[in-house]
C-alpha cells in the first residue's frame, strides 16, 4: 500500500456520499488480498501493521469524530480482506485493541463502527481473536451491551450469541477460565452492594438491574453448562462478587444462577472432583457474605447453601474426627436467629439443627477441640450480651448439649460459662431467664455450687431494681432442678445450706436482710420447697439431720430477725422463738420489721403452720409457743386486721390451760424432757441466738454508716 493510496483512501472514508465510502472500503479490501498473494504472509502482516499504525495516527488520533470513524472502517476493510489463516498473536492483538477501544467513543457512529469490525473480525479471525484478547473483547462487548444506542447493544447481543454457538461446537477451543473469571469480578463489580450509597444497602427497592450484570450472568450460565468447562472448579474466585450483587426476588437470574452454582458443588464433591478443603473455602465465603451483605434473600442463600455443606463437610474430613468451621458457621447462625424474615430464621434454624445433629451423631469421634471452639464461640457470644431472645435461647441449648456429650469440657471452663449464662438472668423475658437458670443447674456441680451463688447474688446487687424481685423465681427453680438431678432424694437442703454460708461474706447487710426475706417466703410459701418444709417441720428435737440443717440455714437467716422467728416456729424451736421475739420487743422496729411481722402473722393462718394451732390445744405442755405467740400479737398494731385474727385465736388459750389442768392434775412436768431441752438450748439455740443478736450487730452498723 503505497502512500498516495492511503491518502486517496482517506479521501474516499471521509466523503460524505455513501457510495464514496464504499469504494474507499473496496479499494482497501481489494489491497489488502493483493498484499497476501504478492508477498509472504510474514511480510504482508508486517506491510499491514505499517499501514495500521498510519491509520491509527491519521484517523483515529484525532478528535473529529469523522475522521475517528473512518479509522475503524479502514481497520474493518483491512480485516475483511485478510485471508482465512493462522495469524501471530501479536497481530491479532494490534489490531484488535484499536477497534476495541473505540467501543468507548463518544459518538455512536463511531461505536456502531466499532461493533460491526468485531463482528467481522470473529468472522474472519474465529477463535483466534478469543485466544489472544478475550478480556479485552469481553470488555468491549461489555461496554456495547449497555449502551443507550440501540444499534450497538443490538449488534454486541448479536455477537454475544455468535460467541456462545462457535464455542458450544468447538472441542479444540477451551475458555481460559482463569482470565474469564477475572473479567466477571471485575466487570460485576461496579455493581456489587459494596458500590452503593450506605442508604441503598438495606434494600434492592430503589435498584434498577443492569443489562450488564444480566449479560455477565448469562455468560456464567452458559460457560458453566459447557462440557469440558469445569467453571464451579474456579467458585471460590467468583461466588463473593455473585453475593454481592443485589437481589429482588427467587425469580431473578442471579438467584437462579447462585442456585445452579450450588447444584454443581454438590455434584462436583459427588464425585470428589472437590475436596473437604473445597468445602472450608466455601464455608468461609458464606460466612463472610453473611456479616458483608444486608439483603435477607442473599442471606437466606448462605444459610440454605451452608446446611448442604455442614453433613458434607463432616463426612469428608477425616471419618468425622474434625467439625471444621462449625464454630464460625455457629457463629453466624445464632447472630442471625430471630430474623424479622421469616423465611431466612427458617434457613437459619435449619443450619443450627443440622449443626447440632452433627455433634450429636459424631459422638466421641467428636474431638475435643472442635467442641472447645463451639463452646468458646457461644460463650463470647452471650457474654458480650448482644443478640435477641431467640440467640440466647439457642446459645443456651446449646450449652446443654455440649453438657451432654462432654461433661468434663463443660466442667473445666465452667467460671467463663457460668459468668455469661448470669448475664441473662436480667433478660427481660421469662423464658430467656429461665432458660438460663436451667442451663446454669446443669453445668453446675457441688464444687461448683458457691461460685455460682456468688455470681447470682453479685449480679442481684447489681440489678437490684431487676433481679431482687425475681430472685424468689429464680431460686424455686433452682431447687427444682436440684431435686430432679437428687437420685437419693436427701439433699433437699443443698441449695438454701450453700446460700446461708455465702451470705455472711456479703458486706452490704442492708442487701443481705432483703435476700434473707427472700429466702424466708420462699422456704414457707413455694411447693417448690415443700419436701425441705417437711423434714423442718418433725422439730429440731426428732433428729441429728434436722439440727443439722436448721444450724445452716440459721447462719443466713440471723441477717432477720422476723425470718429467724418464722424458721423457729416451722422447725418447733419455741424457746429460742421466745427469746428472739423479746429481743425484739427491746428494740425499735422499723416500719420494714412491722410489715415483715403482719406478714408472719398472717402466714400463721396458712396450712404450713396448722401444727401451730393443733398444738395450742395443750397450752401447758408448749408454753414457750404461746408466750411467743403472745408476744407477736404485742408486736402487731393493733389497727392490723391481722391482730384481730391472732387475738382471737389466742383469748381462748387460758379456757384450754384452765381445762388441761383439771383433766390432768397438778403434775409437774417431766424431769427428762426438761433436761433434753436445756441441752439442745445449750448445744443449738443458744450459740445460734447469740450469733443472731452479733448479726443484728453488724446489720445496724452497717445501716447506721450507710446513712452517713
Amino acid at each position: 500500500m503505497e502512500g498516495n493510496v492511503i491518502d486517496q483512501v482517506q479521501r474516499y472514508l471521509l466523503d460524505s456520499k455513501a457510495e464514496n465510502r464504499q469504494k474507499g472500503v473496496r479499494l482497501m479490501i481489494t489491497k489488502t488480498d493483493a498484499l497476501f498473494r504478492d508477498f509472504p504472509s510474514e511480510d504482508a502482516c508486517s506491510k499491514l501493521l505499517i499501514e495500521r499504525s498510519r491509520i491509527e495516527e491519521i484517523f483515529l488520533n484525532t478528535p473529529s469524530a469523522v475522521q475517528r470513524h473512518g479509522g475503524v472502517v479502514a481497520l474493518r476493510a483491512i480485516v475483511k480482506g485478510l485471508p482465512s489463516q493462522q495469524y501471530p498473536p501479536e497481530f491479532v492483538r494490534l489490531f484488535c485493541i484499536p477497534i476495541f477501544n473505540s467501543f468507548m467513543d463518544g459518538d455512536p457512529v463511531v461505536r456502531v463502527a466499532a461493533t460491526e469490525a468485531t463482528y467481522e473480525l470473529l468472522r474472519k479471525l474465529n477463535t483466534q481473536v478469543l485466544q489472544v484478547v478475550f478480556k479485552e473483547l469481553f470488555v468491549a462487548l461489555s461496554c456495547a451491551i449497555n449502551d443507550k444506542d440501540c444499534r450497538a447493544s443490538l449488534l454486541a447481543r448479536e455477537i454475544s450469541n455468535m460467541l456462545r454457538e462457535r464455542l458450544s461446537g468447538n472441542d479444540d477451543f477451551s475458555l481460559d477460565l482463569g482470565v474469564f473469571v477475572q473479567f466477571i469480578c471485575e466487570t460485576l463489580e461496579p455493581h456489587s452492594s459494596a458500590s452503593l450509597p450506605p442508604e441503598l444497602r438495606l434494600s434492592t427497592s430503589g435498584f434498577k438491574e443492569s443489562l450488564v450484570v444480566q449479560w455477565v450472568l448469562e455468560w456464567i450460565s452458559h460457560v458453566l453448562d459447557m462440557p469440558g468447562h469445569h467453571l464451579i472448579d474456579y467458585l471460590p474466585d467468583f461466588l463473593p462478587i455473585l453475593f454481592a450483587l443485589p437481589m429482588k426476588t427467587t425469580e431473578d437470574m442471579l438467584w437462579k444462577l447462585l442456585q445452579t452454582c450450588r447444584s454443581e458443588f454438590r455434584k462436583a464433591l459427588r464425585v470428589g472432583r472437590s475436596s473437604s478443603d473445597s468445602v472450608c473455602i466455601i464455608l468461609r465465603i458464606l460466612i463472610s457474605i453473611v456479616y458483608t451483605i444486608e439483603y435477607p434473600l442473599s442471606k437466606r442463600l448462605c444459610f440454605e447453601w451452608m446446611c448442604d455443606l455442614v453433613d458434607q463437610g463432616n463426612q469428608a474430613s477425616a471419618s468425622g474426627s474434625q467439625i471444621p468451621l462449625y464454630d464460625a458457621m455457629l457463629l453466624c447462625a445464632l447472630r442471625h436467629v430471630g430474623s424479622l424474615d421469616s423465611q431466612l430464621e427458617e434457613a437459619v434454624r435449619r443450619v443450627n439443627s443440622e449443626l447440632m445433629s452433627v455433634v450429636i451423631r459424631s459422638g466421641a469421634k467428636a474431638s475435643g477441640n472442635s467442641l472447645s471452639n463451639i463452646l468458646v464461640t457461644i460463650t463470647d457470644l452471650m457474654g458480650t450480651g448482644k443478640g435477641c431472645a431467640e440467640t440466647h435461647l439457642a446459645a443456651l441449648e446449646w450449652i446443654i448439649l455440649l453438657h451432654h456429650q462432654d461433661v468434663k469440657l463443660v466442667e473445666s471452663c465452667f467460671d467463663d460459662i457460668s459468668k455469661a449464662i448470669l448475664t441473662l438472668l436480667g433478660d427481660k423475658l421469662t423464658k430467656v431467664y429461665t432458660k438460663a437458670i436451667e442451663a446454669l443447674c446443669l453445668v453446675t456441680n457441688e464444687k461448683h455450687l458457691k461460685s455460682l451463688l456468688d455470681g447470682i447474688f453479685l449480679m442481684v446487687r447489681q440489678m437490684p431494681s431487676v433481679l431482687l424481685p425475681r430472685l424468689s423465681d429464680i431460686l424455686k427453680q433452682m431447687q427444682v432442678c436440684f431435686e430432679s438431678c437428687d437420685q437419693a432424694g436427701d439433699q433437699c437442703d443443698t441449695l438454701l445450706v450453700a446460700i446461708c454460708n455465702t451470705l455472711p461474706e456479703i458486706s452490704d447487710k442492708r442487701f443481705v436482710c432483703k435476700c434473707v426475706i427472700t429466702l424466708n417466703n420462699v422456704l414457707l410459701t413455694s411447693s417448690e420447697f415443700s419436701k425441705l418444709r417437711q423434714v423442718l417441720k418433725q422439730g429440731v428435737a426428732s433428729s441429728e439431720q434436722v439440727r443439722n440443717i436448721f444450724v445452716q440455714l440459721g447462719r443466713g437467716w440471723s441477717f432477720n430477725g422476723v425470718a429467724l422467728l418464722a424458721l423457729c416456729l416451722l422447725t418447733r424451736s419455741y424457746r429460742l422463738s421466745l427469746a428472739i421475739c423479746q429481743y425484739l420487743g427491746e428494740i425499735e422496729l422499723s416500719p420494714s420489721t412491722l410489715f415483715q411481722v403482719d406478714r408472719l402473722a398472717q402466714m400463721l393462718e396458712g396450712p404450713v403452720f396448722s401444727f401451730l394451732r393443733v398444738a395450742m390445744l395443750t397450752p401447758l405442755q408448749c408454753m414457750p409457743l404461746i408466750q411467743t405467740l403472745f408476744g407477736l400479737l404485742l408486736l402487731l398494731p393493733q389497727t392490723s386486721p391481722q391482730y384481730k385474727i391472732l387475738y382471737n385465736r389466742l383469748k381462748v388459750v387460758p379456757s384450754l390451760a384452765q381445762l388441761g389442768r383439771e383433766e390432768s392434775g397438778p403434775v409437774p412436768p417431766g424431769k427428762g424432757q426438761n433436761n433434753e431441752e436445756d441441752k439442745l438450748w445449750v448445744e443449738v439455740h443458744e450459740p445460734l441466738f447469740h450469733d443472731f443478736k452479733r448479726c443484728q450487730e453488724h446489720v445496724t452498723a452497717f445501716e447506721q454508716s450507710a446513712d452517713l
